[in-house]
Formats: C-alpha cells, sequence, structure tokens
C-alpha cells in the first residue's frame, strides 16, 4: 500500500471518529427519533396522560399535517365553500394495532400503562392501516 492511501485511510478514520457523538463518559450519543418515545422517555414523566406528555415531548405529532392544506380552520376551502372535514382534523390513534380513537382519546390514557409510542405520517398510516388517515396516526404499545 502507498504512502498516500495510507495517509488518506488514516485521516479519513481520524475524521469519522471525530465527528462521532459523545457525551461526558465518552459514550456514544443515542439518536433522538422525532417520530417516537421510547420507554426511557416515558419513565420519569410528570405529565398527568398520554396527550400531555406528547405536548410535551413531541408537540408537533398533535398539529394535523397532510392535504388540509387547502382548508381553512373554519372548515371552508379557500373560496369559501364549504369542506365535508371537520373543522378540527383527527389525528387517528392505535393501541395495539386496534384503533382506538382520535389525539382526545389520548386525554384518557395513563402513562403507566404505556411502553412507547410511534407517530406514522399519513403516507405510512394509509400503507399500514388503509384509508381514511390523511392526518397521520399515532400508535401506542402497551406494556404486557
Amino acid at each position: 500500500m502507498s504512502f498516500l492511501t495510507r495517509t488518506a485511510i488514516v485521516s479519513l478514520v481520524i475524521l469519522l471518529g471525530a465527528q462521532a457523538p459523545a457525551d461526558a463518559q465518552g459514550a456514544p450519543k443515542r439518536a433522538r427519533d422525532r417520530n417516537a418515545l421510547a420507554a426511557a422517555d416515558i419513565e420519569g414523566s410528570t405529565a398527568a396522560s398520554v396527550y400531555q406528555l406528547i405536548q410535551q415531548k413531541r408537540p408537533r405529532w398533535l398539529f394535523p399535517r397532510g392535504s388540509s392544506t387547502l382548508r381553512t380552520q373554519a372548515g371552508t376551502d379557500l373560496f369559501g365553500r364549504p369542506t365535508e372535514s371537520p373543522a378540527e382534523p383527527a389525528i387517528a390513534v392505535y393501541v395495539d394495532d386496534i384503533r382506538f380513537g382520535t389525539q382526545e382519546a389520548l386525554r384518557t390514557m395513563s402513562l403507566h400503562m404505556v411502553e412507547s409510542m410511534q407517530y406514522l405520517d399519513a403516507v405510512t398510516a394509509t400503507q399500514r392501516f388503509g384509508t381514511n388517515h390523511e392526518y397521520g396516526a399515532i400508535l401506542v404499545r402497551r406494556k404486557r
């Protein structure tokens, strides 16, 4: 192996090693998934309900995104015609892959029964569960 090749390899290794995130003890940091809440994120929370926990940790999950861009909050389109969608779009909630309701159902759920949660965008939710998921879905996994 030539000197130039060895130098390039060593430089690459040094560069990659310098960019690896680490905490004060030198352990690699766990990347935060903005579409998931794991048990470690849930434990120790002071929230009274699953809804409050999501408001604290992942508030974007509760704001509908998707095909509603041409609708107004009053339930009319850009031309003032009434839409058939409700004024407040609903995000589907599934508990252990069974439809549980909308995001409002999360207000009644206690944190002690939840192991993890995941947000699915509209496309992924529709692929997994079928139609009527234009604002996405929140999946809740219960502790066993």
